[in-house]
């Protein structure tokens, strides 16, 4: 699915404003270069971008290009919401407790169908490439939680959930990818 012209300029406001509550000093040309005969973008130490992560998008292209050995730190407002069916949520997704009891047990015995069954519902992982051998957990740890891919490749991000579902999810989340100079916290694997 892609956006419509005035979503995009909604969810390019979102990420500008974002960025200045981050506290990330927009400058006149805050990428460094893009990685070459990819198009996509290589951040240099100090450099953020944000980007808005959809729903409904099976593999959501951040256009970001993620340099093994290099440290990254993904953030998201805490306000941003996306809704998985009729559950509301943030990028650290939902758990089987959140539906009722007599829808609790089937969402539980469909944990481990999830693309990343160790993460929540809905969570906002990232992959290196849509290959599935590098899925990380973003969530909503904040500053300090940081990824260091062991290959180079696409940032490629998406909600937690059944392949077969996402039709029925909705909304997107600002995501702020910053590549800084020492490792923080690790992003957790998840296993798929």
């Amino acid at each position: 699915m892609q956006l419509g012209l005035d979503q995009y300029l909604k969810c390019l406001r979102v990420c500008q404003a974002a960025l200045l509550l981050l506290g990330i000093a927009a400058s006149p040309d805050p990428i460094a270069f893009a990685q070459p005969n990819t198009g996509l973008i290589a951040l240099e130490i100090g450099q953020a971008v944000a980007v808005c992560v959809d729903a409904k998008t099976l593999n959501n292209s951040s256009g970001v290009w993620l340099a093994a050995g290099a440290h990254y730190e993904f953030l998201v407002a805490s306000q941003d919401t996306w809704r998985d069916l009729n559950i509301d949520c943030t990028a650290a997704g939902w758990t089987a407790d959140r539906v009722g009891p007599l829808a609790r047990p089937f969402v539980r015995a469909s944990e481990s169908k999830r693309r990343c069954p160790d993460a929540n519902w809905f969570e906002l992982v990232g992959s290196v490439g849509t290959d599935g051998c590098q899925h990380f957990c973003i969530g909503c740890r904040g500053p300090g939680w940081t990824y260091t891919p062991n290959r180079s490749g696409a940032l490629i991000t998406f909600a937690n959930d059944l392949l077969s579902r996402y039709g029925n999810n909705s909304g997107s989340i600002t995501l702020t990818i910053r590549r800084v100079a020492a490792p923080g916290k690790s992003l957790p694997s998840c296993l798929h």
